[in-house]
């Protein structure tokens, strides 16, 4: 859907807008480095690298200057597809190579809100959503925003007969009680939106709800998340191998990268709950927390 509209008509909206353009030719760019790695194509790579650096440092230029002037319905088709474009450049990886010891997780506290901007970078989608008000609904992007509602299809989804046996732990641990909320639960809306998206078939025709999964990592959940609360990473973890299942150029990479990461500072942990929850993520990135059970038993065992 969202790749239909692109098609049909943000290329025509980049030849008006010329921050759009420079927002497509860096993703471009960017798409060509991971296309040519720089293992075996380093020249190329790096001239690509070069070209996306560019385009992006001017697509953020002319954004904010034309955000600057106002948003209005003229302008909103425009700047919503570049903030679409900015939140898919800096969800990408920007090593090579993965390495979980770059991830939020193992960093310091100082610069883990730093570290985690590849997921908080949406809040600039949800200023701009919140400035256009209901005129929003007038846009070419009207069709993606209705279909990645979920309010209504999860109402029913924060019981323990929802779903099974993982989605009854996350209940558990999460101490959602029937009378939570997202009022009164920092981890409900978060949860809410990963226990209706696990009833889905992982695609293209279900990526909308999905990756508006990000819309929730906000407040005190993402404070959660910053402090690495075992329960708002395993929330994390399990969108994010959910996502790893979509294959998609732009984001696997980091989803693989920072569940790794997750899976990697929980595996020890002694709560029998939490290395459940654990299992379906680390499964995803090859990690297999039965030997690593085996050998936490061992050094029990010989101290």
């Amino acid at each position: 859907m969202g790749q239909e509209i692109i098609r049909t008509t943000a290329f025509d909206l980049a030849l008006e807008k010329p921050y759009l353009m420079h927002a497509v030719n860096g993703v471009s760019a960017a798409h060509l480095c991971h296309l040519l790695p720089a293992a075996r194509h380093p020249a190329q790579h790096n001239q690509n690298q070069l070209t996306n650096f560019y385009h992006f440092q001017r697509a953020l230029q002319l954004f904010r200057d034309e955000l600057a002037t106002g948003v209005t319905k003229a302008n909103m088709n425009a700047l919503l597809s570049t903030v679409m474009l900015i939140c898919v450049h800096q969800f990408m990886l920007p090593q090579s190579q993965p390495d979980p010891g770059t991830s939020f997780v193992y960093a310091p506290a100082e610069r883990r809100s730093e570290c985690l901007r590849w997921l908080t970078i949406q809040h600039g989608f949800n200023a701009l959503y919140a400035e256009l008000g209901e005129v929003i609904w007038g846009s070419v992007w009207n069709p993606v925003f209705t279909d990645s509602d979920i309010k209504e299809l999860a109402s029913t989804i924060m019981t323990a007969e929802a779903g099974d046996d993982i989605h009854a732990l996350f209940l558990e641990l999460c101490e959602v009680t029937p009378d939570a909320s997202s009022q009164n639960n920092p981890y409900y809306e978060a949860l809410e939106h990963l226990l209706f998206t696990r009833r889905l078939k992982p695609g293209m025709n279900t990526f909308n709800k999905l990756v508006t999964f990000v819309g929730s990592v906000e407040g005190d959940f993402l404070q959660l998340l910053l402090c690495r609360d075992k329960r708002a990473l395993l929330i994390l973890a399990h969108w994010l191998a959910l996502m790893i299942g979509l294959d998609q150029w732009w984001s696997s990479a980091r989803c693989k990268n920072e569940c790794v990461a997750i899976t990697t500072f929980l595996m020890h942990d002694q709560d029998e709950r939490v290395r459940a929850l654990l299992r379906f993520p680390a499964q995803l990135v090859g990690i297999d927390l039965m030997a690593v059970e085996l050998l936490d038993g061992h050094s029990i065992i010989s101290s």
